[in-house]
């Protein structure tokens, strides 16, 4: 049965004074929170969307009444506006409605004893610390406290009470820092000393999401640029697949700036995961034009004897790999070989001899054709650009292997990057995360 206040006799109430016998003595409010939803977690602008139910109970001495005088009615559901009611509000608000509250009817028992329950939704501002994203725990708090009543009037006390089974059905683990009237602490709000109660929400993300649309993707896409280093240096295919995996990192970089806060103080890890990875493929973009646009066959020398050793003897035993097919360079040794022998028998080089015997022929003839003259000029250029051919032709084969050595070199130090790059970034926030799943 509901009356209202005039009914029972209360007509001098007046709802703007403090429910006390004495102005000195304060009012002793019971604070209770249920938080039955987060709504959102905005990262991007650092507010979090709570809805909740804030029970408020106080003791009004003007609102009592004798239950045997009115016929033994012991409660009444009265609208809130028609009584005191505690200006406790939530001071971390970020859109201006610091109450959040709905209209609902206060229970109001005949000892005087008010109990005020009222769902309401907070948007609150909660720095979001996005280091271990998306393996991060974030701690947020609300802070509930008198508007105007301070520390030196007598005007509100504060007490909690919270039911922590109503935060186990959430997942999230609740952390209540209670400052009492009595051992008051200061905070970033208590510019006038408000008593304030804090309640602390310690939020462990879920990564599943994200492991399957982010992470994996991105661990997919960085190994592809293991790939890079079995195309040979001189194809074009190398910086169009390159390019490729460079844009695909764009973007998930993109994305992962889409959801940490642009004024943050910390970078996710896998965004500098991903930074490393796009440094090796821009090197090696970088090392690939060069090598295409200054090539030539001046820039291919003779291998030095240091390089010769290192990469075609000692180099491919380290790596595993099967040095080049020698045969030109050794069809190039063994005429090499013969032109010597014959440079230190007959002081001249073998095509020079045999001209000279064309020559000695020719000479004890009356009339020496010119074609005979042409042919063997003709002979020795063709032996010359033949030994050039086979000697150029070795030195690229060389280069070439050279070039090959250097792409598996780099191959297995991204690798090892890599690999040592998942570990130091993701290791920590694995600890991290599962340590506080623990606790």
């Amino acid at each position: 049965m509901t009356l209202s206040a005039a009914s029972l006799g209360f007509i001098d109430f007046f709802q703007l004074i403090r429910p006390v016998n004495s102005f000195t003595e304060p009012v002793l409010v019971t604070l209770s929170l249920e938080i039955t939803q987060i709504l959102d977690v905005d990262e991007k602008n650092q507010v979090i969307a709570v809805e909740c139910w804030l029970r408020q109970q106080w003791r009004d001495v003007h609102l009592q009444w004798n239950p045997e005088q009115y016929k033994k009615i012991e409660q009444l559901h009265i609208p809130e506006e028609l009584i005191w009611k505690p200006d406790i509000v939530m001071f971390q608000n970020a859109d201006g409605n610091f109450t959040g509250q709905f209209e609902t009817k206060a229970i109001l028992s005949a000892n005087g004893q008010v109990n005020w329950e009222v769902p309401m939704i907070f948007r609150s501002s909660c720095k979001i610390d996005v280091t271990y994203f998306p393996y991060d725990t974030q701690n947020c708090s609300l802070t509930f406290g008198s508007w105007t009543y301070d520390k030196e009037g007598n005007g509100i006390k504060i007490y909690y009470f919270v039911d922590e089974r109503a935060f186990f059905t959430l997942q999230i683990r609740l952390i209540i820092t209670v400052v009492k009237w009595h051992n008051h602490e200061l905070t970033q709000f208590d510019v006038f000393d408000h008593p304030d109660i804090q309640f602390r929400l310690v939020m462990r993300r879920y990564p599943l999401f994200y492991n399957v649309f982010l992470i994996t993707p991105c661990l997919l896409i960085s190994f592809l640029t293991a790939l890079v280093y079995y195309l040979p240096c001189s194809s074009h295919q190398k910086i169009t697949f390159c390019t490729s995996v460079l844009l695909a990192h764009t973007f998930y970089l993109m994305v992962i700036a889409e959801i940490i806060p642009s004024t943050g103080d910390t970078i996710p890890l896998i965004a500098e995961y991903l930074l490393l990875n796009m440094i090796f493929i821009t090197l090696s973009i970088v090392i690939t034009t060069l090598n295409i646009h200054y090539r030539s066959p001046s820039s291919h020398p003779p291998l030095p004897v240091w390089m010769r050793h290192f990469f075609l003897r000692l180099l491919p035993r380290v790596l595993c790999v099967s040095p080049p097919n020698d045969e030109l360079g050794m069809l190039l040794a063994k005429h090499e070989c013969q032109l010597t022998l014959h440079l230190l028998i007959n002081g001249l080089p073998e095509s020079e001899n045999i001209i000279r015997d064309q020559a000695r022929r020719l000479a004890r003839a009356d009339h020496i054709p010119e074609e005979f003259v042409q042919t063997a000029s003709d002979i020795d250029d063709i032996s010359q650009k033949y030994k050039d051919e086979i000697r150029n032709q070795t030195e690229i084969s060389e280069w070439r292997f050279v070039a090959i050595l250097m792409d598996r070199i780099f191959l297995y130090l991204f690798l090892l990057v890599s690999l040592f790059g998942i570990v130091v970034l993701f290791l920590p926030a694995w600890v991290d995360y599962s340590s506080k799943a623990n606790k």
